[in-house]
């Protein structure tokens, strides 16, 4: 792996590997990420559409634990009052993947080296109002010799636009 000189540690920063470099530490890796992705929308009718999304992350600066990907789905029904969203994502995200600091923070606590589901639904209170509930069940450490941490979150939210 490319990355600063100096010797190697077993140790992490949000997931990534690690080295250490004088009396701290760097990344282990360079990140050179390449990232395809795609989202196709399909309307069922006036009140009705799906939304597919895939999203895929290899980055080439890393020999190994380099690549990502979310594949999931959105259902929505309504507009404002009585509407309806449905979702449901499944993620991986290995150890060097992308940088951990910058990854979404409630998956596995933050950070890489995890995968799992979000879902979860939102319905519309009023036109710029909704009751939201996202519940996340991951797991940090995705090779079995890593230790290994489940995650469950439960979020739940009114929002209002302004």
């Amino acid at each position: 792996a490319t990355g600063m000189p100096g010797s190697y540690k077993a140790a992490s920063f949000y997931g990534n590997s690690t080295m250490t470099v004088g009396t701290g530490k760097g990344y282990l890796c360079d990140f050179k990420e390449f990232e395809v992705l795609g989202i196709l929308d399909a309307k069922v009718n006036d009140k009705a559409s799906f939304r597919f999304t895939g999203d895929y992350v290899n980055n080439s600066g890393a020999d190994s634990l380099n690549t990502a990907y979310l594949v999931g789905g959105t259902f929505n029904y309504g507009k404002d009052k009585g509407s309806l969203k449905l979702f449901l994502n499944y993620r991986k995200v290995e150890a060097d993947a992308v940088i951990g600091a910058f990854n979404y923070s409630d998956f596995v606590g933050g950070g890489t080296n995890g995968k799992g589901f979000e879902m979860g639904f939102s319905v519309g209170l009023e036109k710029n109002a909704s009751f939201d509930v996202t519940y996340l069940l991951d797991k940090k450490g995705i090779k079995e010799s890593d230790t290994q941490t489940d995650y469950k979150r439960l979020q739940v939210d009114i929002l209002a636009k302004f």
